[in-house]
């Protein structure tokens, strides 16, 4: 039988289109393939790394159970604690809890603390997994400022510097408390400079310190008239724009000459403000 001449051609085109890929059913099977191998790659990166985001940042194994305060006995520990729970209930980039260890926002919360108290330096340190340690120390105080129930601490300038706590003893501290009640913030002056030291010298006097200072009431801020309480309950009232010799020199003479021993727990005052003049009142 005859061979016709195109099939020999047609035959060398089959087995050279097989040799060279063209025909073959499988390539374009398999090129069809990849890109739902990498769709299912992709997802599982995804996957994975949303897990890993959830785990790292929402799940309970890295949220903040433990506080660690380390602070000075001025500084209320209770109002410390209350105000890092705050900025635990805070979000980081308006998504990421602060209650978790890694999302929580150390500079922050500094800044938090440092506007509330009288602090010098505060040291944050995140202990994974679950612990916060916060460490303060405080600025250098002259004297307390109490107004409407609250202790703000003074620096020399009698400016207040920010939130504190009574100390534990009466006279401890240089202690002044505001009638007026009126509101305090923080740089607000209280008193002069000159006034502040009067009162630092007045409490350091040998003869006040045997009558037991406890603390001090002013009418309002910057005034220049004080009233100083003592342990037997009764007070004293000094002029602060008057010499301070001049009055404790009356306060010993009133109280050797005028006021008998056994007559001073009835006191009521002793007002030194009027110069010579020296008024004494029994309740």
């Amino acid at each position: 039988m005859k061979r016709l001449p195109f099939s020999r051609g047609a035959h060398h085109f089959a087995q050279s289109g097989l040799r060279h890929g063209v025909g073959n059913p499988y390539r374009f099977a398999a090129a069809a393939r990849l890109p739902k191998l990498y769709a299912w790659l992709g997802g599982f990166g995804f996957l994975g790394l949303g897990l890993l985001v959830y785990w790292l940042f929402f799940s309970p194994a890295f949220q903040v159970r433990k506080i660690s305060l380390q602070a000075g006995l001025s500084l209320p520990q209770a109002t410390l604690t209350a105000l890092v729970k705050e900025q635990l209930q805070q979000f980081r980039l308006r998504i990421f809890p602060q209650h978790n260890i890694f999302a929580l926002d150390t500079f922050a919360l500094g800044q938090r603390l440092k506007q509330a108290f009288i602090v010098e330096q505060v040291f944050i340190k995140k202990d994974r997994p679950d612990t916060v340690q916060v460490r303060i120390t405080e600025k250098p105080r002259s004297a307390i400022w109490v107004s409407r129930g609250q202790a703000y601490a003074l620096d020399s300038q009698g400016l207040t510097i920010g939130r504190t706590r009574l100390p534990p003893a009466p006279g401890d501290e240089l202690v002044i408390y505001d009638s007026s009640g009126g509101a305090v913030g923080n740089n607000s002056p209280a008193l002069t400079a000159a006034h502040l030291a009067f009162l630092a010298r007045l409490v350091q006097n040998v003869q006040i310190q045997t009558l037991g200072p406890r603390f001090f009431i002013i009418e309002r801020p910057q005034a220049t008239e004080v009233t100083l309480k003592v342990k037997e309950g009764w007070q004293i009232h000094f002029n602060m724009d008057n010499a301070l010799e001049e009055q404790l020199g009356n306060l010993e003479l009133t109280l050797r000459n005028t006021v008998a021993p056994d007559k001073r727990a009835a006191l009521d005052y002793i007002d030194l403000r009027f110069g010579e003049r020296v008024y004494v009142k029994y309740r």
